[in-house]
């Protein structure tokens, strides 16, 4: 799967996808052509960077387990809330399941 890089596709993710909430994480997904794409934000409110890193590491291992279920061509946006610094990964492997469910790239 091919991650987002580029600040335009994470805005345009931003303001024209669907958005899905949950306790640890805030997804938006939108549909694209070109296959599924996934980007990770995690901001310096969360804490220092290897708090950072770890719930990276964290939601990608999550999303991996999902990656292959999603149901059509998305660029999905994943952004960590401030809760997640503490959260274990059963948590955010629930959560993450939850938003994407929200979203419509999940199905039940």
């Amino acid at each position: 799967m091919e991650t987002i890089k580029e600040n335009r596709e994470f805005r345009r993710a931003y303001h024209k996808g669907s958005k899905g909430v949950s306790t640890y994480i805030v997804i938006y997904c939108l549909k694209n052509r070109t296959g599924n794409k996934y980007g990770i934000t995690v901001s310096k409110k969360i804490g220092k960077a290897v708090v950072r890193n770890r719930v990276k590491r964290l939601i990608r291992e999550s999303f991996r387990a999902y990656a292959d279920s999603l149901n059509e061509a998305l660029s999905i946006v994943i952004v960590a809330r401030t809760a997640s610094a503490k959260a274990t990964f059963a948590q955010i492997d629930n959560s993450l399941k939850s938003a994407l469910i929200q979203v419509g790239a999940l199905s039940d």
